[in-house]
């Protein structure tokens, strides 16, 4: 298994995004500790779709993605990083990240604001309601618009319910 995964990190160096994705697919798959280290790095990757298919193959993985991609959220530097922790927690739908995203909501930028509601909205914890009320009033529409679709799911109301 470790050959594999060696062979993995060097087709994630290729130059055909299609390869590079097709690695992180198999990644996924293989699971466990180091792939998520693996993965979490991908999110550097400079196409989307294998940045898409990083955070899948993390939701694959499940558990042990949990608490690094929580640690990314809370730690890295990189907005994109930040961004996509967000976008995987949410789909990972585990509470243990409600508060870390509640955090991220109050962010100085907007688009991990906007993704941090997304990600709530996917989680549908009642503990995030407050802050999501609070985040209607965010400069950027497509925050509050966020916010009010994540408290839509959350407390299955209509988006008219709410004044943003």
């Amino acid at each position: 298994m470790e050959h594999s995964i060696e062979e993995l990190i060097i087709s994630l160096r290729k130059k055909d995004w299609k390869e590079r994705r097709t690695a992180v697919e198999a990644l996924g798959e293989i699971g466990g500790e180091k792939a998520v280290k693996i993965l979490i790095n991908v999110f550097r990757d400079d196409h989307w779709k294998v940045r898409r298919e990083a955070i899948r193959s993390l939701v694959k993985i499940g558990e042990p993605a949990l608490e690094p991609l929580i640690d990314v959220l809370k730690t890295d530097i990189s907005l994109k990083m930040r961004e996509n922790a967000a976008k995987a927690l949410g789909l990972l739908k585990d509470s243990r990240a409600v508060e870390v995203l509640i955090e991220a909501l109050k962010d100085e930028e907007e688009d991990l604001r906007d993704k941090a509601a997304e990600a709530l909205g996917e989680i549908g914890d009642r503990r995030a309601v407050e802050h999501l009320e609070i985040t209607l009033t965010d400069p950027h529409w497509f925050v509050r618009k966020s916010a009010a679709e994540a408290l839509m799911k959350i407390e299955n109301k209509d988006i008219r319910d709410y004044t943003w």
